[in-house]
């Protein structure tokens, strides 16, 4: 029985003040809704678990305790669940950038171009370059 079908019935009823066949429809009108909610929960379960296996997929399925079978992903079993574990993993993806370390060569380049002893001062020099060069401490 479709819902306009249902709907149909319980306007008849109640246009002919037909209480006991209005409640009957009124219980028939319910278990359709009740029907269409699920079928609409479900599919927004479906599309989130589609796109969840496929951000698990391309990003996180080759990292090795998945890849070796230590550990298996599956998505939850409810919509809210299977939303939650979709934030996790965008939320590593959108991580940001590390720092790249000092290479020898770009330390060793300042300190001939800059210091001219082996004093503490020379070395404080050194420090407050480091910190510049990777946005820490205070800037001139």
């Amino acid at each position: 029985m479709n819902t306009l079908e249902v709907m149909r019935r319980v306007l008849t009823a109640y246009d002919t003040h037909d209480l006991l066949g209005m409640e009957a429809y009124m219980q028939d009108l319910r278990r359709v809704i009740e029907r269409a909610e699920r079928q609409q929960d479900d599919f927004a379960y479906r599309e989130a678990v589609s796109l969840a296996k496929a951000i698990f997929t391309k990003h996180f399925a080759h990292e090795e305790h998945y890849a070796s079978g230590r550990i298996v992903w599956e998505p939850l079993d409810t919509t809210a669940g299977v939303i939650s574990q979709i934030d996790n993993m965008t939320c590593q993806l959108v991580a940001p950038p590390q720092r790249q370390p000092l290479t020898d060569g770009e330390i060793i380049e300042h300190f001939k171009a800059r210091v001219d002893t082996g004093s503490l001062l020379s070395f404080a020099d050194g420090v407050r370059f480091a910190e510049r060069k990777h946005g820490i401490g205070e800037t001139k």
